[in-house]
């Protein structure tokens, strides 16, 4: 009985991962619509030098010094390319669909130094 327990807790466990997987999404699979959806990777850019890359999930929220925009009122309800306000309306946030471009100067580091060895590796895995 206590088998049986602990493998229908770990099939729950395997199809919620599974689940949570298969709404994460790249940039060619965004609805022709145009509209946020769960799972959407965003940029909310709020100036040249903010950029910020999230996950849109239920119950999230994205925070800045000024206010916070939860992500439960962004999902079904705005298009990308929105201006979304925080609680507070004190600043706001462009909701961006990721772009090569936008999606490079949202990272942290965005240079690399590649030696002869990695990058014949590199060449390699093409």
């Amino acid at each position: 009985m206590e088998q049986i327990q602990e493998n229908t807790a770990v099939q729950a466990v395997v199809k919620a991962e599974a689940d949570d997987i298969s709404h994460n999404r790249n940039f060619f699979s965004y609805e022709r619509d145009n509209y946020v959806r769960a799972g959407d990777t965003v940029l909310f850019y709020e100036s040249i030098e903010n950029f910020r890359k999230m996950v849109m999930r239920h119950g999230d929220k994205y925070q800045n010094t000024k206010g916070v925009i939860p992500h439960s009122d962004i999902i079904d309800k705005d298009k990308f390319g929105t201006r979304i306000f925080t609680t507070n309306k004190r600043s706001f946030a462009w909701v961006i669909k990721p772009n090569t471009h936008a999606y490079t100067k949202s990272l942290a580091q965005r240079t690399q130094i590649l030696y002869t060895p990695d990058i014949s590796q590199v060449l390699m895995r093409l």
